[in-house]
């Protein structure tokens, strides 16, 4: 593995983090201001998507991973696999922010400190996520059937999300319930304070708890988002890449999001959709082994990141059109 890809990949993610804060303390919370700041996160994540063009198109630092492409015998494209990837991990996490916003409210998280707890735990689940995809991509290149296994828990992800429209809901109020059970947790936030002592014993802060959460709700529904970037490349660069620099976007998005949870009724359906797409794209060869097909059957990665593009749209937009009704 090239050393020297990594190191400026990780400081595009440093430059994301740092002119988040600078801005963030230069900028009232608002939602003109919260689109300012997701334009931050997307246009470094696109700028160095055309880096990566550019050096995988010169061969710079020897980035050439013809061998380890989803594609293959076709011809890599690197910058389309990567914002397809992108573009996947974008629409797969900011279906997150539903469960973000019900954590919020469920503890009823002050808005000066959501910020703060958003921050935090998202830079833990970034490191769990690269831990579950070079591990994931690990056993990948070494059992090539684990891509039809992935493919099968993507088709059953999909189907189910059709049906358990709130099942991440459900979920997340479940872990609430045990966390606060088993952990002694205090009533009252103490500014951004984690931990507290009350006559000789710690106690956590309801903050704690929701950081926690935050945390470990993103990695468990990673589950179907990084098995499904797998159907779009398998180069660790491109996989790891377009799944943090998406990760980071989600803490501008739940700014301006949040306030439009309750009318994109269609979004869930639209992710279905997508996880649909992508097992079928993961599931081909096997399935055209089963008709008799001897090829090698493709999805471009075009296509795929145009039907992408078509199915968050369309979904976005009958939601707008169609919003839920809060009234009786």
């Amino acid at each position: 593995m090239r050393l020297a890809p990594w190191l400026i990949f990780s400081a595009a993610m440093a430059a994301v983090l740092l002119a988040d804060r600078l801005a963030r303390r230069r900028l009232a919370a608002s939602a003109i201001h919260a689109v300012l700041l997701g334009a931050i996160p997307v246009g470094i994540a696109l700028g160095f998507g055309v880096w990566l063009h550019l050096a995988y198109a010169g061969h710079w630092f020897g980035l050439v991973g013809g061998k380890i492409s989803a594609l293959g015998p076709h011809a890599r494209r690197p910058m389309l696999e990567y914002t397809a990837g992108y573009l996947l991990e974008l629409s797969l996490s900011a279906d997150n922010i539903m469960l973000f916003v019900m954590l919020m409210r469920s503890f009823s998280v002050p808005v000066a400190s959501q910020g703060f707890a958003l921050f935090w735990a998202i830079l833990g689940s970034m490191i769990l996520r690269t831990a579950l995809i070079l591990t994931g991509l690990a056993l990948l290149l070494k059992i090539h059937a684990l891509l039809y296994a992935m493919g099968l828990f993507l088709l059953a992800a999909g189907v189910a999300m059709f049906f358990e429209t709130d099942a991440e809901e459900r979920l997340g109020r479940w872990l609430v319930r045990l966390l606060s059970r088993r952990l002694p947790v205090q009533d009252s936030y103490e500014g951004r304070r984690l931990i507290v002592r009350r006559a000789g014993r710690r106690y956590a802060t309801p903050l704690l708890i929701v950081m926690g959460l935050i945390a470990v709700m993103d990695l468990v529904f990673a589950l179907d988002s990084i098995p499904a970037i797998f159907g779009i490349t398998r180069d660790p660069l491109i996989v790891v890449s377009s799944n943090l620099f998406a990760v980071l976007a989600l803490q501008a998005f739940f700014f301006i999001l949040a306030p439009l949870v309750d009318r994109l009724r269609y979004l869930q359906t639209g992710l279905a959709v997508i996880l649909l797409f992508i097992a079928l794209k993961m599931l081909l060869v096997p399935l055209a082994r089963m008709v008799g097909y001897r090829g090698h059957p493709h999805i471009g990665t075009g296509w795929s990141l145009a039907f992408i593009i078509a199915v968050l749209a369309a979904a976005i937009s009958a939601s707008l059109v169609n919003p839920k009704r809060t009234g009786p």
